[in-house]
């Protein structure tokens, strides 16, 4: 699992998202088991780049994977989905899990 996160982290800091979401899949196709930390850079990554359809969508990935984001992890990503959606959305979002 640590291999897999790590390059996912690794493919976000270099803008290839789609490098790191192929990461993500072949991580859960070889049944490496996915935490928040496996979801997190990707879901951050998203809303830098602006693409929050794509954040959002991972997050209910996470939840139907029945993984739960964790505080720690929501808040690293907090920042930049709050100024995408402005704090009343991303309040929601997360208010739902």
């Amino acid at each position: 699992m640590v291999t897999y996160n790590t390059l996912v982290d690794a493919y976000v800091k270099a803008g290839w998202h789609g490098a790191a979401r192929a990461a993500l899949e072949d991580g859960r196709r070889a049944g490496v088991p996915l935490d928040a930390w496996s979801f997190s850079p990707l879901v951050k990554g998203c809303c830098r780049a602006g693409d929050l359809a794509a954040a959002l969508g991972l997050l209910d990935e996470m939840r139907a994977a029945g993984v739960a984001p964790n505080v720690v992890r929501l808040c690293a990503g907090g920042r930049a989905l709050g100024q995408a959606l402005g704090a009343p959305a991303c309040l929601a979002s997360t208010e739902s899990s």
